[in-house]
């Protein structure tokens, strides 16, 4: 019998949808896990980049002639002809024959930068016109070009070809209040409404309206009676991906795993959009929207010197620190016609700063005016893009504030005042209270929390060795801030049932297990690694408990055994996969590849080859768990 086969929980980076991270054993929906998180993420897809969920604030966007859609000497024929995705559901729009504006008019969506697009063909007439109260553009079906824009909320307009005669077209602008979509079609070109007589019949055909924030139009989702969302290829109502668990991958490539992070806010307003006036120029320009960034979209902004003393980009929403608290700022960044940048935390006692160099991926001169100098990594995510990122700790209770500067070389000197007309690219500014940098959270008008991952599952009693079992680990702790993290953990009340857990110390990189005793106390058997484990690093732990019989194993060596012995009180029934509020109520970030209970002890031999550097001497296993993340 295999030790898959003797598994009673096998949970990987394998199916998942809306609440629910589906286990490989059992079979069954009794080990699926629940997947909690009531706010929005961001993960790396399969193809390295950098996914944000995306919201079409637009209802019924394929049914013209639903009663969502408000007609105006208008009339709307449902499924005319055959829509860009191959099905007869393209709606016409026909003008009647007054001499008056014709048109359809959509739902409200949020005031701020947002992208509207339609799918349109000619059918009679040649120009279709999308249209708000501050802006308008209209399209030249014939041509598949932009015939006209105007208004003072205006910010660009583009058609894309999709074949067949139907073009997508795209309208991004500015809007001061809640607004709606207006779209208007006829023969003749005009800057708003088309306003003539129809003659019944002619018009324009259309299909797949959508209305996002930002500034590009990402991949149509179909909406029907509510605004729907898409994330990690499920798309849900409302305007949040929530509780959808992340498998993510590394950005260059590589097997996914479950990533599990605390709460955290990005305090950075307008992260992606560094033209923005909340971002101060000091002797540069922000050119917005100038080459691809980390996500796919053309949303990267270039940053350029003018010459002049001093180049910094200087966000202006201050921060009032507390005195010693640790901070994480980060940016993604790409070489220009100039190779370096440099972070700067800076208050009126002080700051620090860290340099990057974006041609070789190299961090540079770490300083501080006052205190402790900060630390400083890069992430390459391909394409010459960097995440770079400065850890630091606030010398004072202050405001603060978050600088990039473009500087000459990686060891140039705080706030270095030159006169380059260099330049590089920057996307997605990131400043969150906290020793390390967390998955990107993208940021407009007003600062944004992402809550904890919280992945558990009770009433699992079965599937959990009560007097003996075997616990498994295979996954990576990214970073360490609080004095200890959780890994793997049963009950949350260890003081009445026998519980264990598997925590890693932050002073010592060392990993630890703990079976408590469940009798009132909070006292335990513990098992101690004898070695430390960096962080960053995958690793492979093992952990057999039985009363008298007791062992650890990581990364193929025994690390610590006991013989102690224990009563089991109560009845183990939950498992917790780096929870927020769990025994040491401390969360930390977590890459799951696998989590693997067993009701039985496993041989010392079984847990030396299920924690060595491959499953060769288990071939069944490591073809399962390499399938179930395909």
């Amino acid at each position: 019998m295999s030790l898959l086969t003797e598994a009673s929980l096998i949970v990987t980076p394998n199916g998942y949808n809306v609440g629910k991270l589906y286990s490989v054993v059992p079979n069954t929906t009794l080990g699926d896990m629940d997947v909690v998180r009531a706010t929005s993420a961001t993960r790396v897809d399969s193809a390295g980049l950098v996914e944000i969920p995306r919201t079409n604030l637009l209802l019924q966007s394929q049914t013209f002639d639903n009663a969502s859609w408000v007609k105006t000497d208008t009339t709307v024929t449902a499924n005319s002809s055959t829509a860009p995705d191959g099905t007869f559901t393209a709606d016409k729009f026909i003008p009647n024959t007054v001499a008056t504006n014709h048109y359809i008019l959509s739902n409200s969506f949020a005031a701020g930068i947002n992208t509207i697009s339609v799918y349109a063909k000619m059918d009679g007439y040649r120009y279709m016109v999308i249209l708000t109260p501050v802006a308008n553009t209209s399209y030249d079906l014939m041509s598949g070009v932009v015939a006209n824009s105007a208004g003072s909320g205006f910010i660009s307009a583009s058609t894309q070809n999709a074949g067949n005669g139907w073009y997508r077209c795209v309208f991004t602008l500015t809007s001061v209040s809640t607004s709606n979509c207006f779209i208007s079609g006829g023969s003749s070109s005009a800057a708003a409404f088309f306003n003539g007589a129809g003659d019944g019949t002619s018009g324009v055909l259309i299909w797949g309206a959508q209305a996002e924030i930002g500034n590009v139009a990402t991949e149509y989702i179909p909406t029907v009676a509510s605004i729907r969302t898409k994330f990690a290829g499920i798309t849900q109502d409302g305007s949040v991906a929530q509780n959808i668990p992340r498998i993510d991958y590394p950005p260059l490539g590589g097997c996914p795993s479950i990533l599990v992070e605390p709460v955290r806010t990005n305090l950075v307003l307008y992260s992606e959009e560094f033209n923005n006036t909340n971002w101060t120029k000091t002797n540069t320009t922000a050119t917005a929207n100038t080459t691809t960034a980390p996500d796919n979209t053309m949303t990267a902004d270039t940053i350029t010197g003018i010459g002049a003393l001093g180049l910094r980009l200087v966000q202006t929403n201050t921060i009032s620190f507390t005195t010693a608290t640790s901070y994480s700022l980060s940016v993604f960044a790409k070489k220009g016609t100039n190779d370096f940048i440099q972070l700067i935390a800076s208050n009126s006692v002080g700051g620090m700063y860290a340099n990057f160099n974006l041609n070789t991926g190299v961090v540079g001169t770490l300083g501080t005016t006052t205190g402790t100098n900060p630390t400083s990594s890069m992430t390459n995510y391909g394409g010459g893009w960097y995440r770079c990122t400065m850890n630091f700790t606030t010398t004072a209770t202050t405001s603060q504030v978050g600088s990039i500067a473009i500087v000459t070389s990686a060891s140039a000197a705080r706030a270095e005042s030159n006169t380059l007309t260099t330049s590089v690219f920057l996307w997605g500014a990131q400043l969150e209270a906290g020793s390390y940098a967390t998955s990107y959270i993208p940021t407009t008008t007003g600062t944004v929390t992402r809550n904890a991952d919280v992945i558990s599952k009770t009433g699992i009693t079965t599937l959990i060795g009560q007097t003996e079992g075997t616990l498994f680990f295979d996954g990576i702790v990214n970073n360490i801030q609080n004095a200890t993290s959780n890994i793997l953990n049963t009950n949350k009340t260890p003081s009445t049932i026998s519980s264990i857990a598997l925590t890693k110390i932050k002073a010592t990189n060392k990993i630890r297990f703990e079976q408590f005793f469940g009798n009132g106390t909070f006292d335990t058997i513990e098992l101690l690694s004898t070695n430390s484990f960096a962080n960053g690093i995958r690793t492979k732990v093992a952990v057999r408990y039985k009363s008298g019989d007791f062992a650890m194993y990581i990364n193929g060596i025994q690390e610590a055994t006991s013989e102690s012995t224990y009563t089991n009180i109560g009845v183990k029934s939950e498992l917790f996969l780096n929870d927020s509020v769990t025994i040491f109520a401390f969360q930390e970030s977590v890459s799951f590849n696998s989590a693997i209970l067993w009701k039985t002890a496993l041989t010392d031999d079984q847990c030396i080859l299920l924690t060595g550097a491959s499953f060769s001497s288990y071939p069944e296993m490591a073809n399962a768990l390499i399938y179930t993340i395909q």
